[in-house]
């Protein structure tokens, strides 16, 4: 995932990404706040295969944010 956040900064010049999970699916949350997603609200988000609409937790993760969080993880690296 990682490497698809940096994709989109990089290469397609994105300023914010936006991600949803269900709010059954824990793991997915858990993800997205490991690379810096922030929680930015609840909503619903329609399903097609189920034809109806789901709870969702909302999140947004910035340019800036990410910025710091790889500078801050490469020097914690050791060699």
């Amino acid at each position: 995932m990682r490497a698809t956040i940096d994709h989109a900064f990089s290469d397609l010049d994105c300023e914010s990404l936006q991600a949803s999970a269900r709010v059954t699916n824990p793991a997915s949350r858990r993800i997205l706040e490991k690379c810096g997603f922030q929680w930015t609200g609840a909503g619903l988000c329609r399903v097609r295969a189920l034809s109806s609409s789901v709870p969702v937790d909302r999140f947004r993760l910035d340019r800036g944010l990410w910025a710091s969080i790889k500078s801050w993880g490469a020097g914690r690296r050791v060699g």
